[in-house]
Parts: structure tokens; C-alpha cells; sequence
């Protein structure tokens, strides 16, 4: 029978020390693809996140490469301790997250614990199929529209992160920046499209988005449901895929 108490459509699994080390320095010492991802979802796109107590790292290992493009955005020597390399940079570590659209190996903070995530067949019932949310991402690839233009203020903006051709930086009006592992070419700006004769109205979004996967687990006592466990599931643009099934 079924155990509707844990969540429904992926398997979890704790990953020991070796795995530990050997992601931390491929992904961010060798720049090569994460064996223990890859050994999850072979030969598909991986993505990388991981914040430190001095920056944020973003990158992209596309389908069919090896190596990855990431760029750091953070502290310089002397105020920061500069490019993570490694397992030695662990004591700087607050999570690190290399995901594809199936799977995810998440790394806890100072690199003391882990874990591996892949998708499952779906549950029999279908409200606790696994949903995914789609979070947009800031930026726009013009720099300005005709309206900020005429009224003299800039909006964020998009533009390619220098040599790492595979990223996109952007730059907000507060002067924050933040790398996203999409080319110049793949960015989608923001918009909403009506769909024509319906009603109620629809609207289509397009963008570049972050989507996030929420698994569902079910309360035997009261048959309440709740999200139990959630992961990073990849980075898109274009039209947000509309849920496959609704709750």
C-alpha cells in the first residue's frame, strides 16, 4: 500500500560525504557536469544555484556538453573570499542546487548534509500529482520601452554576460545584478496576451521563468493535503506551460 504521508511522485534519497565532495568539485572546481545529476537524468541540461555567505553562483550545463558556464556574483578580495573552487569553499556555503527538469542534488549549508531527488511515476489519484510553479525572472531585453523613454526613467535591462555567452546578466533599477542561465537570444520580455472569445477572459504569459515543482502528500486522519517537499525544476522562456492538471 501506498504511504500517502510521504510525498507522492519522487523519491529522496541522503547523500553521504564522498557524493558531497565529488559534486562540489566538479561543479564548481573541474566545471564539469555533476556525475551523481547525471547518474539521476542522464545526458539532459543541468543547472546550477548556490548562494555563499559572500555571493550568489549561477550556470548552465547544456544538453550534450560537459562543461559548465557559471558566473559568480559576489565579494572580491579583500572583502569577499572571491570564486568558490570547491569543496574547500564549503565553510562559505549556505545551499547549493544542481537540478534538470527531473531530478536535483541539493547541498545543505557548510556542506554537512545532502540530498538527491528524482520524478517518480504519478500517483494513482490525481490531486496529489505533482504541480509545478513558474516563477518570472527580472530583466527586460530592451533597455528601455517608449513610455520609460518619454518619461526618462531606464528599466531593468538585459545583456549578455560578458564571455560566458550561454548567461544573461541583468541589471535592476536599484542596481542589483543578478546572471540567468539563458542565452541573449533565448530571453523572453514580460507580456500578457488576451486570448480572444473567452469567458471567462484568459491571458497567455510570456516570459523567462524559474519553475519550481511542488510534490503532495495526504493526511490519512483528516485527508488534508499539503505540499511535503518542493525542488528547483529548471529554467525556460516563452509562453508558461499551463498545469497539465488542475487540483
Amino acid at each position: 500500500m501506498t504511504d500517502m504521508t510521504r510525498p507522492q511522485g519522487v523519491e529522496v534519497h541522503p547523500l553521504d560525504g564522498e557524493d558531497i565532495t565529488r559534486a562540489l568539485d566538479e561543479v564548481l572546481g573541474e566545471r564539469r557536469r555533476c556525475t551523481a545529476l547525471q547518474e539521476l537524468d542522464p545526458g539532459t541540461t543541468q543547472w546550477v544555484l548556490a548562494e555563499f555567505g559572500d555571493g550568489r553562483l549561477t550556470g548552465v550545463c547544456r544538453k550534450g556538453e560537459e562543461r559548465w558556464e557559471w558566473e559568480f556574483v559576489g565579494g572580491r578580495p579583500p572583502k569577499g573570499a572571491g570564486e568558490p573552487t570547491g569543496v574547500d569553499d564549503a565553510w562559505r556555503l549556505l545551499e547549493m542546487t544542481v537540478f534538470t527538469w527531473n531530478a536535483q542534488v541539493r547541498v545543505g549549508e557548510g556542506a554537512e548534509y545532502a540530498h538527491s531527488a528524482r520524478d517518480t511515476a504519478k500517483p494513482a489519484k490525481e490531486y496529489l500529482h505533482p504541480s509545478d510553479r513558474h516563477l518570472l525572472l527580472l530583466g527586460w531585453r530592451r533597455d528601455q520601452d517608449e513610455k520609460s523613454a518619454a518619461e526618462g526613467r531606464r528599466r531593468e535591462y538585459i545583456l549578455p554576460a560578458g564571455p560566458n555567452q550561454g548567461l544573461v546578466r541583468a541589471k535592476e533599477l536599484s542596481g542589483s545584478e543578478a546572471v540567468h542561465p539563458l542565452r541573449w537570444d533565448e530571453w523572453t520580455d514580460f507580456k500578457a496576451e488576451r486570448t480572444p472569445n473567452t469567458k471567462p477572459p484568459r491571458h497567455t504569459i510570456h516570459g523567462s521563468w524559474l519553475r519550481v515543482r511542488e510534490y503532495w502528500a495526504q493526511d490519512p486522519t483528516t485527508g488534508a493535503v499539503h505540499v511535503a517537499f518542493h525542488r528547483l525544476a529548471g529554467y525556460g522562456s516563452g509562453p508558461i506551460p499551463e498545469q497539465e492538471e488542475s487540483r
